[in-house]
């Protein structure tokens, strides 16, 4: 059983009425049945009918569920999520015990407060209009009920965005987790822009890891990928990042695309002069493999500084497109046709019902 995310991760996304996108596989979310919006009550879709047919396909070992699925960029962090999982215990008693419905909260809560940005990534799936028209932004209530029930029992939380530190509800989640000495390992997926204005010794004084997207390894390269003129500010958080001892916390995405690709090399290079740095590179999806054979070039000149930089493969071309589009009507009736247990443990207390 390889992927066992359904079991305990959360991710919530908004939708431009400010509702929540949860996610039963966000690394999958075009297959019908793998996302659901919720309006109120977020506890009460942590055991939605999309969930737990989720873990029923991941309980049987069904691959099916991974059909044109993107997430291997994300199984940099898988080693350590085991680790936790293990170490918890409620995913393995779950998996033992075959629950669909589990009696326990998300262990990793991964939030998109908004999807505005300061930046216009010339590849971002977002869209351009979701950065600067305010309607991609989870409303108050989520923002309080991530505070006074999934944040204190989680034990990872990731603010991802857009840019977390562009809207007023990443700032607001960020503030109150350090102001409330929760021992909580976070995470902030960021372009690095703002670190700064919110203040960096802070960062590094609670242990927050960053995920810093890098665009360019240079002034031009930078503000033609990112459309913006941004490099010299997310270079001097990295350098004060490192004047505090805290270059360990650091770690980097460069995502290979037509405008940068002259600086894929130099992305490595970077890593490799900072010991304490760790990093991903990969390639814009929706050219698919055009950009594969640099990857490949570069991951053989770099395999000693495996794993601490890792490289993936991406594709979302017209054809991968197309064979997904094919198989959508077995998945929607295997989805319809599944009918989830209820009684297999107690919900969780105060949790409404969501079909």
């Amino acid at each position: 059983m390889s992927c066992l995310k359904c079991f305990y991760l959360m991710q919530v996304i908004p939708d431009s009425c400010g509702n929540a996108n949860i996610y039963a596989c966000h690394f999958n979310r075009y297959l019908p049945g793998n996302a659901f919006v919720v309006k109120k009550d977020l506890a009460a879709a942590w055991n939605a009918r999309p969930l737990q047919f989720q873990r029923q396909m991941a309980l049987n070992n069904d691959q099916s569920r991974c059909f044109g699925a993107h997430c291997s960029v994300h199984l940099f962090q898988m080693p350590d999520e085991n680790k936790m999982t293990a170490s918890n215990g409620c995913v393995p008693r779950a998996v033992q015990h075959r629950q669909l419905k589990l009696d326990y909260f998300p262990l990793v809560m991964e939030v998109y407060p908004s999807l505005e940005c300061n930046n216009r990534c010339v590849f971002c799936f977002h869209g351009k209009d979701d950065a600067s028209d305010g309607k991609f932004r989870l409303r108050q209530h989520f923002i309080q009920e991530f505070k006074d029930v999934f944040f204190t029992r989680a034990e990872w939380i990731i603010l991802n965005g857009g840019e977390p530190l562009f809207s007023q509800g990443g700032r607001d989640l960020l503030e109150w987790l350090l102001a409330s000495g929760l021992k909580k390992r976070i995470i902030l997926k960021t372009n690095g822009v703002l670190l700064e204005q919110f203040g960096i010794e802070r960062l590094a004084a609670k242990g927050v890891e960053m995920q810093i997207s890098l665009l360019g390894m240079n002034r031009d390269t930078y503000r033609k990928t990112a459309g913006a003129d941004n490099f010299g500010r997310v270079m001097g958080a990295v350098e004060k990042f490192l004047s505090l001892g805290a270059g360990h916390l650091l770690g980097f995405s460069f995502i290979v695309c037509d405008e940068n690709v002259q600086d894929a090399e130099a992305f490595g290079y970077f890593i490799e002069r900072h010991p304490q740095f760790r990093g991903i590179l990969w390639n814009e999806m929706f050219h698919g493999a055009k950009h594969w054979g640099l990857i490949s070039q570069l991951q053989k000149k770099f395999s000693h500084l495996y794993p601490r930089l890792q490289f993936h493969y991406m594709d979302n071309n017209f054809r991968r497109r197309l064979w997904r589009a094919r198989y959508w009507p077995l998945h929607w009736l295997k989805y319809r046709a599944f009918n989830p247990q209820t009684c297999v443990t107690c919900a969780l207390p105060g949790a409404g019902n969501v079909a």
